[in-house]
């Protein structure tokens, strides 16, 4: 079989039995992330109009990206959902959770083999996994045959892109990279379904996507991590209590919780110590001056400021340079690379006048809530989302009564 064979068979299994509460839990959190408070998309979609299926595609995963509070793949370093949902909604209007779990599948499996390559190499992963997974999730929903399956997956990988040199400019590529992801794994799914063929051999070929982006010629990376054959990874989805990256969840989170525990009083020095590899990825130490809430929202010290300030992180205070005292928190911040802690793990040090706060957390302990725990916590949900309580209520009724993808799609639209 070829890499894209084996790919495409990987995604049609977790299509088959998948962990339909978690689903379910991941697409009402990226629906209401899509419907909360942003402005980043508004430019976006003016240039894609249209009720094309890419198009739609397009500025439903602009909207569900632009706060970056959508889910998230930490062994991938992958926004799963901002891609996958939009592509999957677009295309049908039926249940949309077994095309989800085939192309969350994919997505996952591409990014864990070669996210820590397209990382040192400045490569965004979501930009250039996402359409591939995209491709899989739409080719599903589509009832493509597997042939048709296999071709999507090669025309997809041509459209592998996008850098991260926008967390650290301060610019607006972040925001293209994924909503053009999800456009081209639909559009590829459709062009495979109208008889474009794909290259056998895109992936793992001579000259295929593995050797030119990862120097790995016959994709060998890949197909070890798809014959592992773990459980469905979408319970390693991580989702997002904040508006900024995930790498700067956990450490948000315990500023957030040390904030109220010493009333927010102004500390004397904050340690925050964290995995090298997540202090390594480009936007992680930035330190200002901060042009947009791009760079900001990469900032572990400024995501850390605002948490510890706020017991939350407000959007509006990420659009604007910092000022008062968080200017004063930021300077008292020290990143400290820590060998010993695995990712999404963090320990943080708060010294005062009145003595020290040292507290740890996990955020595989944190980030990944059930359907349960979804449900009973709506509004929390909505308001850390800054999305309106009862559109949060409308959507959770429509998720919950599985419905299909077009009363989805209708659910995102403003009342």
């Amino acid at each position: 079989m070829t890499l894209r064979e084996d790919l495409v068979a990987a995604g049609s299994m977790a299509a088959q039995d998948p962990p339909f509460d978690l689903l379910r839990a991941r697409l009402l959190g990226n629906l209401l992330v899509a419907c909360g408070r942003q402005d980043e998309s508004a430019p976006l979609k003016t240039v894609v109009p249209g009720n094309g299926p890419g198009a739609i595609a397009f500025r439903l995963a602009a909207d569900m990206h632009a706060r970056t509070q959508d889910d998230f793949y930490p062994p991938g370093r992958s926004h799963v959902g901002a891609v996958v949902i939009p592509a999957v909604l677009a295309v049908t209007e039926g249940d949309p959770l077994r095309p989800l779990a085939a192309g969350y599948e994919v997505l996952a499996l591409v990014s864990a083999s070669y996210a820590p390559i397209a990382q040192q190499r400045g490569l965004r992963p979501t930009g250039v996994f996402g359409a591939i997974g995209a491709a899989v999730g739409a080719g599903v929903a589509l009832g493509l045959t597997d042939g048709q399956l296999h071709d999507a997956v090669s025309i997809a990988s041509a459209a592998a892109a996008g850098t991260n040199q926008s967390w650290l400019d301060g610019s607006d590529e972040w925001l293209i990279e994924v909503a053009g992801a999800a456009r081209a794994g639909v559009e590829a799914a459709l062009m495979a379904r109208a008889g474009v063929r794909g290259a056998s051999g895109a992936l793992g070929g001579a000259a295929g996507w593995a050797r030119a982006y990862f120097d790995d010629p016959e994709g060998s990376r890949l197909s070890t991590t798809i014959a592992a054959a773990e459980p469905a990874r979408i319970a390693d989805v991580a989702a997002k209590p904040f508006p900024v990256s995930g790498i700067a969840q956990t450490p948000t989170w315990l500023a957030a919780e040390i904030g109220a525990k010493l009333d927010h009083r102004p500390p004397r020095r904050v340690e925050v110590r964290m995995s090298p590899a997540e202090l390594g990825y480009p936007g992680s130490r930035n330190r200002g001056p901060f042009r947009s809430r791009s760079d900001s929202l990469m900032s572990v010290a400024r995501c850390v400021s605002l948490g510890y300030l706020h017991g939350r992180v407000p959007y509006d205070h990420l659009v604007t340079a910092p000022e008062g005292d968080e200017v004063d928190i930021l300077e008292r911040i020290e990143l400290v690379e820590d060998a010993a802690l695995d990712e999404l793990q963090c320990i943080m040090v708060v010294d005062t006048t009145d003595g020290t706060v040292e507290r740890r957390a996990d955020g595989r302990e944190l980030l990944y809530p059930s359907w349960t725990e979804v449900t009973d916590s709506i509004d929390v949900l909505s308001a850390r989302a800054e999305c309106d309580a009862d559109r949060g209520h409308r959507l959770l009724e429509l998720v919950a009564s599985d419905a299909g993808g077009a009363a989805l799609l209708d659910g995102t639209e403003p009342s």
